[in-house]
């Protein structure tokens, strides 16, 4: 990384290094890390959106959806502009756009049992935002065999 670059990479972060007991060691490891991000939805999004403004080096994105307006209002890393398109590709954009040092790994599939391996294989990482239950014992399950961490959340109306 050039001066000028490593200056914009200290400036980004200059918050989080400022957190006690967070050091730029600590912020090398989120940008060397892999996470992986099930759904891209009104769970997903916001979680995408903060992994990549934070430094997170790798989000792999899993989801099989379009954009829809309905859902609009929750799913905020998605726009009006992004209505029709993959979930993964609005991801994507936003990401980019958000921190270009992120890579984001797109899946546009539904995560189901023949991928589940290869999508979760070397992640330090597994974060469920799926909306439905096969998905999430699924990744629960893959998760437990590949010993990587996994978390997971819910929403139910206006519960969590």
């Amino acid at each position: 990384m050039d001066a000028s670059r490593e200056d914009i990479y200290k400036g980004r972060y200059s918050r989080q290094l400022l957190c006690d007991d967070f050091e730029e060691g600590d912020q090398q490891r989120l940008r060397d890390s892999r996470v992986v991000m099930l759904g891209a939805g009104g769970l997903g999004s916001p979680i995408i959106q903060y992994l990549a403004g934070m430094g997170v080096g790798t989000i792999r994105i899993v989801d099989a959806g379009a954009v829809k307006s309905s859902n609009l209002h929750r799913q905020v890393i998605h726009t009006v502009k992004d209505i029709g398109e993959p979930k993964v590709e609005s991801a994507v954009r936003f990401v980019a756009g958000l921190n270009p040092d992120v890579t984001v790994e797109p899946h546009q599939v539904r995560f189901a049992p023949d991928n589940a391996a290869s999508i979760v294989a070397d992640a330090d990482v597994v974060l469920d935002g799926l909306d439905n239950f096969r998905g999430r014992f699924l990744a629960n399950d893959i998760a437990r065999i590949e010993d990587t961490p996994f978390v997971h959340g819910g929403i139910y109306a206006w519960e969590g």
